[in-house]
């Protein structure tokens, strides 16, 4: 019977968890409030909600009037209770 190799399950191994997280980083898109940008169709392809780049960055909202009634938009986002 053949012997296996130490070295060689080592190596094949490292390999596999390298290429295991190689795989899932490269598969994680940060989130579009962070993500920069230089126009809103950038952020819409990321996620809807954001539908504006202000200042290299994507926002929900510019303004008071994006955000519906009884809310406001405050930092590029919509927070409830203002207007």
């Amino acid at each position: 019977m053949r012997q296996k190799h130490p070295r060689f399950a080592g190596i094949a191994f490292a390999l596999l968890v390298g290429a295991t997280l190689l795989s899932t980083v490269g598969s994680c898109t940060p989130d579009a409030r962070y993500a920069r940008c230089s126009n809103g169709g950038e952020c819409q392809k990321r996620d809807p909600k954001y539908q504006y780049c202000l200042d290299g960055r994507c926002v929900e909202c510019i303004g008071r009037g994006g955000c519906g009634a009884h809310r406001a938009c405050r930092d590029g986002a919509c927070v409830e209770g203002e207007e």
